[in-house]
């Protein structure tokens, strides 16, 4: 079994990392906001970075936004 390295997939692969690790953050954000409401506002843009980020990076969007544009 001779096995090629592949860029791609070592791109894929941190793409994947960065998405996890950042819907876990916005996901513990999301927690500390709805704890406490006083902090609603000075965190609210950490949720919507983290979600952004997890959205970009994810391969999965990227397949799903690909069927999307190109209907078969």
């Amino acid at each position: 079994m001779n096995k090629k390295f592949s860029f791609w997939g070592l791109f894929q692969l941190i793409c994947w990392i960065i998405s996890i690790s950042s819907g876990f953050i916005a996901l513990l954000t999301l927690f500390y906001i709805s704890a406490d409401r006083a902090v609603f506002y000075s965190r609210r843009d950490e949720y919507f970075a983290a979600l952004f980020i997890f959205v970009v990076f994810n391969p999965k969007c990227w397949k799903f936004a690909k069927d999307l544009i190109y209907k078969s």
